[in-house]
């Protein structure tokens, strides 16, 4: 039997816009041959901010379980206003 471990997007996207140099963001899914969906996230830095894809990577990494992790691959888009 296959488990499916499921995270809701709002999750994910709550904990980022906690981050102090994140402005706004939006976690959908990705196709993944084996998951089946991994979350992605697209993050608009605030202004004046030089916050990273690693930074944010390892923001979420420090702070969720294993299964909800954004790596840089999923982590498309991260822009400055």
């Amino acid at each position: 039997m296959d488990v499916c471990l499921k995270v809701a997007p709002a999750e994910l996207e709550a904990l980022l816009l906690q981050h102090p140099g994140v402005a706004e963001c939006g976690v959908v899914g990705k196709p993944d041959e084996a998951a089946g969906e991994l979350p992605t996230a697209f993050v608009v830095r605030l202004p004046g901010s030089d916050v990273t894809e690693t930074d944010i990577v390892q923001y979420v990494a420090g702070k969720v379980q294993f299964f909800t992790f954004i790596t840089n691959q999923y982590l498309y888009k991260l822009c400055s206003y």
